[in-house]
């Protein structure tokens, strides 16, 4: 009775972080649906911009047509394969985050608010690095002068 009592407890020892990991796992899959319903589209477009660039500057000789159609099909191949970057996501959040913090992450996704972020993540960060940069330019003046004081 005892042997079996131990080897249950064994078993539930192995077995329940296995599973606790599978539902973490899920639910930052969850999470990566919800956060990145609107924003993966953005992103595809956005790569879809810069390889049309990067198209028309190498080849020259391609069509706008041409172009279009590369561009129509990078977009189907990344959206057919958006689950193989979430496979590069999930290990990356679940060193991050808690299970708990993932479900409270999830909560702030589905709400109103938390959409709204989600659709203006990209803008504000790029205003964000904008505002950044020019920032440092005014900081430039006052950085060699500090510079030229300390060398003094």
């Amino acid at each position: 009775m005892l042997r079996r009592l131990c080897a249950a407890l064994v078993v539930a020892l192995l077995v329940l972080p296995a599973h606790a990991n599978a539902n973490k796992e899920d639910a930052i899959r969850d999470l990566l649906e919800v956060v990145m319903d609107s924003s993966f589209k953005q992103i595809v477009q956005a790569v879809q911009k810069q390889q049309g660039r990067m198209l028309k500057q190498s080849n020259s000789e391609l069509s706008d047509r041409q172009i279009n159609a590369a561009m129509q099909s990078a977009e189907r191949v990344l959206l057919e394969n958006k689950d193989e970057f979430y496979d590069q996501l999930v290990p990356i959040y679940d060193r991050h985050f808690s299970a708990g913090e993932i479900d409270q992450l999830r909560r702030f996704y589905e709400s109103d608010v938390g959409q709204k972020y989600a659709r203006k993540q990209g803008r504000i960060f790029q205003e964000s690095m904008k505002a950044g940069r020019e920032w440092m330019k005014g900081m430039m003046p006052k950085i060699k002068q500090y510079i030229r004081e300390d060398l003094k």
